[in-house]
């Protein structure tokens, strides 16, 4: 209801299409579950969203250049290495 009654158009249009964390909307908009009433709880899920958030902001590996292929033996999947030509040595 927050998003309803608080979030204007350009917001909105700006959001539309994006992955957005219901930690970050409910600080921007101020609201809170039912168990949270001073935001403490979606402070710590903010804290614990940054390390995800830096890395998602990175570019993926497939559409890097420079990024290094993963290592198979790294992988829980044996048959990894399998999909990639040149991945093993």
């Amino acid at each position: 209801m927050a998003l309803a009654e608080q979030a204007n158009e350009t917001f909105l249009n700006q959001a539309n299409g994006k992955t957005l964390f219901t930690a970050e909307l409910a600080n921007k908009f101020g609201f809170y579950e039912d168990s949270d009433t001073d935001g403490s709880l979606n402070s710590k899920r903010l804290e614990d969203l940054k390390s995800f958030k830096d890395m998602s902001a990175k570019p993926l590996g497939q559409y890097d250049i420079d990024a290094v292929m993963p290592t198979y033996s790294d992988t829980i999947n044996a048959g990894f290495a399998d999909l990639f030509p040149g991945a093993k040595k």
